[in-house]
C-alpha cells in the first residue's frame, strides 16, 4: 500500500508540474492574443441645432454609458484637452487622420469617438409627438487613423399631454434632452460593442508582395478593412523539465498590418508598425 501511494503521489507531482507549465505557456499566450482593454477618447461633439448645451448633455451621456462597458476605459475628459492643448489639434469634433495617429502615439488612445448632434421633434398624425435628438457618430481607430464605424442614432422621449382649464396641449417633459441623449448613448454602445470587441481570430500569412501581406481569411470570417492584425514570430520551444516534451513555443510581435482590401477568404493589409523583413508565409496573425 505505501508503494502504491508513493507511486500515485510521484504521478500526482508530475501531473501537477505538467499542468503548471501548460498553464503558464496558456496564460502567456492569452496576454499575448486576447484583446486588452479599449482606450477610448470621447471628443467634443458639434452642435448643428439652435438648443444651448446639447452638446455637452451627449458627451455627458456617452461617458455615462460607456463607463457601464468592462471592455472599455474612458480616458479622462480634462486630459484629452490637455493632449489637445499640447499637440495642437481640434477640439470641434472635426479630426484629421494624422492627427488622429499623432493622438494615438502620443496618449495610448486607441479610439477616438466624435459627431455632431441636433436637437429633433416629431409630431405625426394621431401619434403621439416626441421630442429628442439625432447623433451623427463615428470612431476612428488611431493606430491608423481609418474610421472603423459611422452612423446616425435617434434618442426621444414622447412629450406629456396637460390639460389646463379645458385647454389640452403637449408639453415637454423633465430633463427630456438628457432622457434622449441616453437612449441615443445606448444605442451607440451596443454599435460599439459589436464593432470594437470582435471575437479572436487566428490566421496565417498567406502571402508577401512589396509592402502588401496578404492574410488566409476574409469576409468569411467578418474580416473588414480598418481591422488591424498583429503578426507573430515563433521563439524557443518550451520544454517539459522532466522529460524535455515541446509543450510549446514562445511567442512575439514584431509587426501590426491595417488590412485595407478584403475579398471573401483573403485579405490584404499594410504595415504600419513594426518590422516587416521579418514576416515570412506561414507566421501567426491575430486580430488585434
Amino acid at each position: 500500500n505505501e508503494k502504491i501511494m508513493k507511486v500515485q503521489k510521484q504521478r500526482f507531482c508530475h501531473l501537477a508540474k505538467y499542468c503548471f507549465l501548460v498553464s503558464v505557456i496558456m496564460s502567456f499566450m492569452t496576454v499575448s492574443y486576447a484583446s486588452s482593454q479599449k482606450n477610448i477618447g470621447i471628443m467634443g461633439f458639434q452642435n448643428t441645432s439652435g438648443c444651448r448645451g446639447i452638446e455637452k448633455i451627449m458627451q455627458t451621456a456617452l461617458l455615462v454609458e460607456l463607463s457601464k462597458h468592462n471592455n472599455f476605459r474612458i480616458v479622462d475628459r480634462g486630459n484629452l484637452d490637455k493632449i489637445l492643448n499640447e499637440q495642437s489639434l481640434s477640439r470641434t469634433g472635426v479630426i484629421e487622420k494624422d492627427s488622429a495617429v499623432q493622438m494615438g502615439r502620443v496618449s495610448g488612445i486607441n479610439y477616438l469617438l466624435t459627431g455632431s448632434v441636433l436637437e429633433t421633434a416629431a409630431a405625426l398624425p394621431g401619434k403621439v409627438p416626441m421630442v429628442g435628438v439625432s447623433v451623427f457618430w463615428e470612431i476612428i481607430d488611431t493606430t491608423s487613423g481609418a474610421v472603423l464605424s459611422a452612423a446616425t442614432v435617434t434618442g426621444t422621449v414622447n412629450k406629456i399631454l396637460q390639460q389646463e382649464k379645458g385647454n389640452k396641449s403637449w408639453r415637454m417633459p423633465p430633463a427630456a434632452y438628457t432622457k434622449a441623449a441616453q437612449n441615443a448613448a445606448e444605442k451607440i454602445c451596443e454599435s460599439l460593442e459589436e464593432n470594437l470587441n470582435m471575437p479572436m481570430l487566428s490566421a496565417s500569412v498567406a502571402s508577401i508582395y512589396g509592402n502588401s501581406i496578404y492574410i488566409d481569411v476574409g469576409a468569411n470570417k467578418q474580416v473588414k478593412p480598418g481591422q488591424v492584425f498583429c503578426v507573430y514570430q515563433e521563439g524557443l520551444p518550451i520544454h517539459d523539465p522532466d522529460n524535455g516534451e515541446v509543450l510549446g513555443r514562445q511567442q512575439r510581435v514584431i509587426c501590426r498590418i491595417i488590412i485595407n482590401n478584403v475579398e471573401k477568404k483573403l485579405a490584404s493589409g499594410t504595415i504600419v508598425d513594426g518590422e516587416l523583413s521579418l514576416v515570412r508565409v506561414g507566421s501567426r496573425v491575430v486580430r488585434q
